[in-house]
């Protein structure tokens, strides 16, 4: 029952081939202060067993396990330990790997959600702010929930698992991928139609990339999937238990509620006013007014939100809003009225949206995960349809009413939006 926190110096792990030693003192050296080259390993003469896990030292006395085939990149187990899928990665530039964050479960961290059993009441903070409970949308009670996703093994073994630094973004080799400023392209993303193109694609966790939205949560399960198979670590789609125990991880050292109830102030969403980009920002610029007015280019430089809506004239109508396309035929501008600007932002394009070294965990775009339950609200209590759930918030929402604590279920698993993404996690074998 190892947890990979604290080893002692001169850990020995005993197998059946005999003793595995593990050296700590040459991870971290207190004197220096700092990371040396690596472990000292000792492999009994004749093992023929492969190494899944190498202990890494964060530079606080903290020892994260290192899946075979990633590397350390940045960070600690309080501010977010992340790892890289490619040698050299750091926290700034992630264009070349894939990068994931570590989330501490158990003894000093937090506890995995379905330790706690995910089937309670979910209302909001309580009013003394001490703790929140899940806000939701449509659902008025949970009684119908399931989630087949979650893996306590990573957890019970070696204290915890790993949550995509990035939203899902769109693999370099599709047919719809945009190299910075160019064609917002709708068509083939993995809808109900285009499933059998997607399904064997590889999405990408990386800083600056377009995020893959448009995509149904039945080919989230299956992209995500297949990102990583190996002795190591298992890829899937992000689960509820997951989502909730980040969401609590979020909490910790901040001592404020108000962090995951309202997300406006990290979250990209259309109240927040602090989100900017540098200028080699991706962004697509997204309106509604009478109707969705959808982007459909993708534009690349610095971009700030300053205001939450806006006024349209005839003039500025033919200019910079010329190039967008309506949801329904019918929609018009009403030059009498203001307008909402949702600008869909790359993955970690801004600063302001990190927490935790996790990007756009709030806002940005809804986010699929494994959970699925019945449809009941006030007027509807028979239950009779299935939908999947959605976490997080999104650009087109405030992040005072769709916080990143929140439940979304409002589409089934073969529905899609401009605003429905998703996220990977790692759970190490």
């Amino acid at each position: 029952d190892l947890k990979w926190d604290n080893f002692p110096e001169g850990f020995e792990l005993t197998t059946e081939d005999g003793k595995y030693t593990i050296n700590i003192a040459e991870i971290y050296n207190a004197d220096l202060g700092k990371m040396t080259a690596g472990t000292e390993t000792t492999k009994p003469e004749g093992a023929e067993w492969e190494d899944t896990v190498t202990p890494v030292a964060d530079g606080e006395g903290h020892i994260i396990p290192v899946p075979n085939g990633f590397y350390y990149a940045g960070g600690t187990k309080d501010t977010g330990f992340v790892i890289s899928d490619v040698d050299g990665d750091d926290l700034d530039n992630s264009k070349d790997g894939n990068q994931f964050v570590w989330v501490p479960c158990g003894e000093g961290g937090v506890t995995y959600e379905s330790k706690n059993g995910l089937a309670k009441t979910w209302n909001e903070k309580n009013e003394d702010g001490t703790e929140y409970k899940s806000k939701q949308y449509q659902y008025v009670e949970y009684n119908d929930w399931k989630d087949t996703g979650g893996n306590e093994t990573s957890v019970d073994t070696y204290g915890g698992f790993y949550i995509g630094r990035f939203e899902a973004g769109i693999p370099t080799g599709a047919t719809f991928y945009t190299n910075g400023a160019g064609t917002y392209n709708r068509a083939g993303r993995g809808n109900e139609e285009e499933s059998a193109s997607v399904a064997g694609l590889k999405p990408v966790s990386r800083k600056n990339h377009p995020s893959w939205n448009l995509i149904t949560q039945k080919n989230a399960l299956q992209v995500s999937s297949n990102m990583y198979s190996s002795n190591s670590v298992t890829s899937s789609l992000i689960d509820s238990y997951a989502w909730d125990t980040v969401v609590e991880w979020i909490k910790t050292g901040e001592g404020k509620v108000e962090k995951v109830t309202n997300s406006s102030t990290y979250g990209n969403h259309c109240d927040n006013t602090n989100i900017s980009l540098k200028n080699d920002g991706i962004y697509a610029m997204h309106a509604y007014q009478n109707g969705w007015l959808y982007a459909t280019n993708y534009s690349i430089g610095n971009w700030k939100r300053t205001e939450t809506s806006k006024k349209i004239t005839e003039e500025n109508v033919k200019t910079e809003y010329s190039k967008y396309e309506w949801s329904t035929p019918h929609a018009q501008w009403d030059f009498t009225k203001t307008y909402t600007e949702e600008t869909e932002i790359a993955t970690g394009a801004a600063e302001a949206t990190k927490t935790k070294n996790i990007y756009d965990l709030a806002g940005n775009m809804w986010e699929w995960t494994t959970e699925v339950g019945q449809h009941h609200t006030a007027e509807k209590q028979d239950g009779t349809t299935e939908y999947a759930v959605l976490r997080g918030g999104s650009s087109f929402y405030a992040g005072t009413d769709f916080p990143v604590c929140c439940r979304y279920g409002n589409y089934s698993e073969t529905n899609c939006s401009s605003g429905s993404g998703f996220r990977v996690v790692l759970y190490v074998k």
